[in-house]
């Protein structure tokens, strides 16, 4: 999962993705402004099939917790 949202941060962001770590953040990626936070979100739910909560949302800081919050979102896989 971590690949794929690396993959579409880098997507969103216009940066390549050998630039991005669980640690990138607006303070490092110098294209991460409000605007394409918000596009990130929506393409975050797009990609995982997901709906992300307000309280999940204003959480999202960095790749890492992004991540977090989609594995939160996704349905739980049962055996």
């Amino acid at each position: 999962m971590k690949t794929r949202v690396i993959a579409v941060v880098a997507k969103v962001m216009d940066v390549p993705l050998d630039q991005l770590d669980e640690t990138s953040s607006p303070d490092s990626v110098e294209n991460w402004d409000s605007v394409k936070h918000m596009a990130l979100i929506m393409a975050m739910e797009e990609e995982f099939g997901i709906q992300m909560t307000d309280s999940q949302i204003i959480k999202l800081w960095n790749v890492a917790s992004i991540c977090e919050a989609v594995g939160q979102s996704l349905p739980q896989m049962t055996d």
